[in-house]
């Protein structure tokens, strides 16, 4: 589903003065679509993320020059104007064609990332926002600014119509136990008070979108009986770490030529950022074992990718206790991201149930 246009805006310079050298000659305008703006999504929680982040860390992020957060200007929708970012997406052949070298290169400047991420705590499960004493601060100058955990920026569509339900809740939350019980409570609410209505959003999606809606209503019950067994563990409870919510492949530019191949050199996409439990934010993602969610990658080089990361974290000086988590709890981390997508995707829950809800009932 396309969510934002995406323009390349090559600027020209009006004076000399310190405020116009400040921009770059280019910049990237991003424009929401109309499913974006009706959703969950909120480019206030992205600015503000990405803020932090340059603001915190040395992760490289894309700088904001401006925005508008709804469609109440000359655009007529919401839109984010950012600096483009140098490299390559990992999702192209030039990085599936790097020798495994570059690529365990790419794997560690991962985990120099999460453990970036990890030294930031936070009392609640939410998304970042400014805090409403900066609202008015501009995002050019040198004050540091103050932030808030708030209410979540999932990618939940049609939420006009899931403001009407009887339970609205987004958050923030003290505990992932609410966080992913929200998650698919409001799923369950969307298909069973509004199946019209949850039909036609994601109709186009699917063939056979009538045998998945009737499925979900089985399915979704199942899941929600396996959050209390998902998070019975020390760390449900936070603190809470900063993550991106979709750091695949698409969304991490790499370096792909010379003897920093494989560099990481700028994370994009920031839209969905939330706080979640350590098990969330570092057990090994998805691309280690696959190079597309329907395509896995041999047997060895997902085995080099997530020894080489698991390592790497111990280099870093990882805390023993969070490096437990990290090689034990990955069945909670893909509860967790099948938890928060939509009712559509209900053939990955099933197979989540399969494989694992006997391990996670007896925890």
């Amino acid at each position: 589903m396309v969510t934002h246009e995406i323009y390349l805006l090559r600027l020209q310079r009006r004076s000399e003065r310190a405020a116009d050298n400040d921009l770059p000659p280019t910049v990237l305008f991003r424009i929401a679509k109309k499913t974006k703006a009706m959703s969950d999504i909120s480019i206030e929680s992205e600015v503000a993320t990405m803020t932090y982040i340059r603001e915190h860390t040395s992760i490289p992020v894309p700088r904001v020059y401006a925005y508008c957060p709804d469609a109440d200007n000359s655009v007529g929708s919401p839109f984010l104007i950012i600096s483009s970012m140098p490299g390559i997406s990992m999702w192209s052949q030039e990085w599936e064609d790097l020798d495994l070298d570059s690529k365990l290169r790419t794997v560690r400047s991962y985990a120099h990332i999460m453990v970036e991420l990890s030294r930031h705590t936070f009392p609640k499960i939410g998304s970042l926002y400014f805090a409403p004493e900066d609202v008015s601060e501009t995002l050019t100058n040198n004050k540091q600014l103050a932030y808030e955990i708030g209410p979540i920026a999932w990618p939940k569509m049609c939420s006009d119509i899931r403001r009407t339900f009887p339970i609205y809740d987004r958050g923030p939350w003290t505990s992932a136990r609410r966080w992913l019980s929200a998650a698919i409570e409001d799923e369950l609410q969307l298909i069973r008070l509004a199946p019209d209505v949850s039909l036609d959003a994601y109709g186009a999606l699917s063939e056979d979108i009538q045998a998945r809606h009737a499925e979900a209503l089985r399915v979704l019950p199942e899941m929600l009986n396996q959050v209390r067994n998902v998070t019975g563990d020390r760390w449900s409870n936070g603190p809470f770490y900063l993550a991106h919510a979709d750091l695949s492949p698409p969304n991490i530019l790499v370096d792909v030529e010379g003897c920093n191949a494989g560099e990481i050199v700028a994370i994009i996409d920031w839209e969905m950022a939330s706080t979640v439990p350590v098990w969330s934010l570092l057990c090994c993602p998805d691309w280690f074992a696959n190079h597309t969610p329907w395509l896995p990658r041999d047997k060895a080089t997902a085995t080099a990718f997530s020894e080489a990361y698991v390592d790497e974290l111990h280099k870093l000086g990882i805390e023993s206790n969070i490096a437990g988590a990290v090689t034990q709890d990955q069945w909670r981390r893909s509860f967790a991201e099948i938890a928060l997508l939509p009712w559509t995707e209900v053939d990955t829950a099933k197979e989540w149930l399969q494989d694992n809800a006997m391990y996670a009932s007896r925890v």
